[in-house]
């Protein structure tokens, strides 16, 4: 990933890495060259867990670090259709959403059931007239 404006004091992002781990290094210039400011290895994340116990890229973790220098460029390395990443801030250690609460699906399950007896009642109230 190139940032020709370049970015300073840290950088971070969710990941999920599901069998093999990763790793991300953060250059001083373009294309992964000039200095490298700062080498992350990833780690294995769980598998199959909240907020999607289905998907397979589940769940996304975050992950951060502070560098001194200006960045232009991160790699990000890992086995194909092994690791995914996601929502990346520049100039901060903390990823954006780091702290927001995720909708719970029992919370959505609710609402969807809550819409459909909506739904049946207007049904049921056309049928009887």
């Amino acid at each position: 990933m190139n940032v020709a404006a370049g970015f300073d004091t840290g950088f971070s992002f969710f990941y999920s890495a599901i069998a093999a781990p990763g790793v991300v290094r953060v250059w001083s210039d373009l294309d992964g060259t000039g200095t490298l400011l700062v080498e992350l290895d990833l780690a294995l994340t769980p598998f199959g867990g909240a907020p999607d116990p289905t998907g397979v890229f589940s769940p996304f973790l975050p992950f951060g670090v502070t560098f001194d220098g200006i960045a232009q460029s991160v790699d990000f390395s890992g086995s194909s259709n092994q690791i995914g990443f996601d929502n990346i801030t520049l100039g901060s250690e903390r990823p954006i959403g780091a702290d927001q609460a995720v909708p719970e699906p029992g919370s959505l399950l609710l609402l969807a059931a809550g819409l459909a007896g909506v739904g049946f009642l207007a049904r049921l109230r056309a049928f009887c007239k």
